[in-house]
C-alpha cells in the first residue's frame, strides 16, 4: 500500500447522491465512532414499557414513598413530616424540592404509555425541569424534566418560548401530557395542557449521575435515556455525521471502551480544538438515537476539556493557496462488496514552496452540501493529502463518506467564507468519463477549472491503488498527455 507523502485528513462530509451512489447516512453506527440524529420516529422498535418501566425507572420508584408529605422547595424542614419508617428519598440538604419526587410523579406511566393522543391526559407532577435547549437542526426546541436522581427522566419537545411560564431549569413543574411520539427509540412528549410553575430555584446538580464508570450505558441505554448525567472520557477515532448540524465521535470512558457516542456541533468542534486524544466531561441530559447513547453537548457550557486538546498549528490557505488536483468519484464496488460512497474521494496539493497550510476549521462542500473539518489537516510545501472514504486501502481512516455524482458536480474548500479552491467536472461539457479511474490535474498546472488540465489515470501497474481501481492519491501527479 503507497502512501507517500500521504495524509489523511479525519473529517467528515454529507455530499449528494450520484447515479448509483447511495443517500448519505444520517445515522452513525454507534459501535464505530459516532452518532447520528433521528430521521424520524420509529414506534415499531421503541417499547417504553419493557426498556424502561420494567428497569431502572420500576427500580427507583417506591410505593412506600406515596404518603410522604409533597416539598414544593420553600422549606426543606418540610421534609420532617415524611414518615420515618417509609423508603421515601433522603434530603440532602442542598434544595427541598428534590424531595417532591415520588412514584406518582407520572414520569414512569408517560413512559409505559404507547405513543399517540392520551385520553384521559397522563398527569405529570412535582418533577423539576433540569435543561432547557432550543432547536439545532435536526433536533428539536424542548426542556427535560426528571423527579429523582436515578430517573426516569422525559425530553418534552415543544419550544420552551411559547409556554407561559416559560420553563427555566430549576423550576418545578406540573402539566398533562396529552400526546407522546417515539422518535428513533427516544420518549418525547409533543402535545401538553395544563402546564403550572410550583416553585423555582431547585438544585439541580442533586440530580446529575456520574456515568463515567457505568458498564451498562452503551447496553441498557433506555434506562438513562433523557436523564440529567455527567460523564468523562476520551474521544476516540474521527468526527461523522450525527444529523445537521451535529457531528460525533466515538467516547471511551471508564466504564464503556465503546459505545457511547460524543455529539456536538461542527463549530464546536473547531472552537474547542476538539479532536481524537481530548479528555473531556460533557454534562447534560442523555440524548438517544435508537440504541445509541450520546453524551449530547449543545453550548460550551455543557462541557468541560480535560486536556490533550491544544491549539493546532498552521495557518487556512488563502484563495488558490491549495489546489484539489484529483477526483475519484466512481469506484466500481461490485468488484469488492460494500458502498461506492466509502472509497470516493479527492486530493488536494500545496504548490507552494515555503508555507505550510492547515485545513480544520474549512469546510468542504459540494452542489448540496456542507461540512466542517475539524481535525488537523496540515499540508507542506509541494505535499499532497487525501481526503476520502473509509474503506479505500490508501485512505481507510479518514472517515469521509463521499457521495459525488457520478457524471457532474462540485468539490470545493472554503476557509473563513472565502472559496479556496473548486472545481466543477461536467462529463457533457468536455470532462472524460472516469469509470473505476481518477482524473488527475497535470503535474506543475495551478489553473484546475478547465477539463483540458484534466486526464484519466494511466492504467498501469503502478497506478492500481486498489483491486481494480486506477489512480495515485497522495503521489505527485503525471503530466497528462498533449
Amino acid at each position: 500500500m503507497r502512501r507517500g507523502t500521504l495524509v489523511w485528513a479525519a473529517l467528515l462530509l454529507v455530499i449528494a447522491c450520484g447515479d448509483d451512489d447511495g443517500g448519505a447516512d444520517s445515522g452513525v453506527d454507534s459501535s464505530v465512532d459516532a452518532g447520528a440524529e433521528d430521521a424520524g420516529s420509529d414506534a415499531a422498535t421503541e417499547d417504553a414499557a419493557a426498556e424502561d418501566a420494567a428497569a431502572d425507572d420500576a427500580a427507583t420508584d417506591d410505593a412506600a414513598a406515596e404518603d410522604a408529605a409533597t416539598d414544593t422547595g420553600l422549606d426543606a424542614s418540610s421534609d420532617a413530616s415524611v414518615d420515618a419508617g417509609s423508603d421515601a428519598p433522603t434530603d440532602t440538604g442542598t434544595d427541598a424540592t428534590m424531595d417532591a419526587a415520588v412514584e406518582d410523579d407520572g414520569i414512569a406511566e408517560v413512559r409505559a404509555a404507547p405513543e399517540g393522543s392520551h385520553d384521559p391526559p397522563l398527569d405529570v407532577r412535582n418533577v423539576t425541569v433540569t435543561f432547557v435547549r432550543g432547536a439545532v437542526d435536526p433536533d428539536p426546541a424542548g426542556f427535560f424534566v426528571q423527579a429523582e436522581r436515578t430517573g426516569p427522566a422525559l425530553f418534552v419537545a415543544i419550544d420552551p418560548t411559547t409556554l407561559a411560564p416559560e420553563p427555566m431549569v430549576g423550576d418545578v413543574v406540573d402539566f398533562d401530557v396529552m400526546e407522546t411520539a417515539i422518535a428513533s427509540d427516544q420518549t418525547r412528549v409533543t402535545v401538553i395542557s395544563g402546564f403550572n410553575r410550583d416553585a423555582t430555584g431547585a438544585d439541580v446538580s442533586a440530580l446529575v449521575q456520574d456515568l463515567s464508570a457505568a458498564t451498562d450505558v452503551a447496553t441498557d441505554v433506555g434506562n438513562y435515556e433523557s436523564e440529567l448525567v455527567t460523564i468523562s472520557g476520551t474521544l476516540e477515532g474521527f468526527a461523522r455525521s450525527a444529523g445537521g448540524e451535529f457531528l460525533g465521535m466515538g467516547f471511551e470512558t471508564e466504564g464503556v471502551e465503546l459505545g457511547v457516542v460524543f455529539r456536538a456541533e461542527a463549530s464546536l468542534y473547531v472552537s474547542e480544538n476538539l479532536r481524537a486524544g481530548c479528555m473531556v466531561t460533557v454534562t447534560s441530559p442523555l440524548w438517544r438515537f435508537f440504541s445509541s447513547p450520546q453524551a449530547q453537548v449543545y453550548t460550551a457550557a455543557d462541557l468541560t476539556v480535560d486536556g490533550a486538546c491544544d491549539p493546532v498549528s498552521g495557518a487556512n490557505p488563502p484563495a488558490d493557496g491549495v489546489l484539489i488536483s484529483e477526483i475519484f468519484y466512481d469506484f466500481d464496488s461490485d468488484l469488492l462488496g460494500g458502498s461506492d460512497n466509502d472509497r470516493e474521494w479527492f486530493e488536494v496539493w500545496n504548490p507552494s514552496e515555503t508555507e505550510t497550510y492547515n485545513l480544520r476549521g474549512c469546510e468542504i462542500y459540494d452542489a448540496a452540501n456542507t461540512s466542517v473539518i475539524v481535525e488537523d489537516v496540515e499540508i507542506a510545501p509541494d505535499t499532497y493529502v487525501v481526503i476520502g472514504g473509509e474503506e479505500s486501502e490508501t485512505a481507510p481512516v479518514t472517515l469521509l463518506p463521499l457521495v459525488l455524482n457520478n457524471t457532474d458536480d462540485t468539490v470545493g474548500i472554503r476557509c473563513g467564507g472565502v472559496v479556496v479552491n473548486e472545481v466543477s467536472y461536467d462529463e457533457s461539457d468536455g470532462w472524460s468519463a472516469a469509470r473505476s479511474v481518477s482524473l488527475q490535474l497535470s503535474r506543475g498546472v495551478l489553473a484546475n477549472d478547465a477539463p483540458g488540465s484534466w486526464c484519466l489515470t494511466a492504467d498501469e501497474p503502478e497506478t492500481e491503488y486498489f483491486a481494480g481501481q486506477n489512480g495515485s492519491p497522495g503521489l505527485e501527479n503525471a503530466l497528462c498527455p498533449l
